[in-house]
């Protein structure tokens, strides 16, 4: 930790995962927190929408986490968790998405970097899985102002999705019963309405 902070200290903002004085942004634990909600959210209803019958039999599986990491707890957690969020969002969200937003504005650059991020899962599943998720990590980023927001966010989703699949849990996904289908409507729910409060106290502050 200590390392990972000197380091910080002397990397360009673009970089770096401080706070930066974005327009908006509110800096906090609770607001982090509060991002790392929504993307937890975003993620178990994710999961289950797209491990439905119907949507598997269209496109292709999504695969597992430790395919890529294999089957070592500890290696998994380390590339899942640590390792493998924190170079993904300084590269996506730290150079791609604030690069394309001084050229294109928020909305592009957020759309664009979620795109690729996406597309580079090379699965269609895991693709759309990561799309939508490289939105709020964009989003995140912009709200907190730095890139702690979307990194911890990242490491949360993250961590979920090998709790859920080494305990078995997430044999739920698309299984229809009442139980899940309850479970992705409350964090459905959760999620938009967590959006919603976020940018309409956005637009007030801005107005004012």
């Amino acid at each position: 930790a200590a390392v990972l902070w000197i380091t910080d200290r002397r990397l360009p903002l673009e970089l770096s995962l401080r706070a930066q004085k974005e327009q908006g942004a509110e800096r906090g634990v609770r607001k982090i927190l509060l991002w790392i909600v929504i993307c937890l959210c975003a993620s178990v209803a994710l999961n289950d929408l797209l491990a439905l019958p119907a949507v598997r039999q269209i496109l292709a599986g999504r695969g597992q986490l430790g395919e890529m990491y294999g089957d070592n707890t500890l290696f998994l957690v380390l590339g899942a968790v640590v390792t493998g969020p924190l170079a993904e969002e300084l590269l996506y969200r730290g150079v791609l998405y604030r690069g394309l937003k001084a050229l294109t504005g928020i909305l592009p650059a957020a759309l664009l970097s979620a795109g690729i991020f996406g597309v580079l899962h090379m699965n269609p599943l895991q693709g759309i899985f990561a799309g939508i998720l490289g939105l709020l990590f964009a989003a995140a980023c912009e709200r907190t102002g730095g890139l702690w927001g979307p990194v911890l966010a990242h490491m949360a989703v993250n961590l979920l999705g090998i709790i859920m699949t080494r305990n078995g849990w997430s044999m739920y996904y698309g299984s229809g019963s009442n139980v899940m289908a309850a479970c992705t409507a409350v964090c459905t729910a959760v999620c938009l309405l967590l959006l919603w409060k976020e940018f309409k106290g956005r637009k007030k502050k801005c107005t004012e």
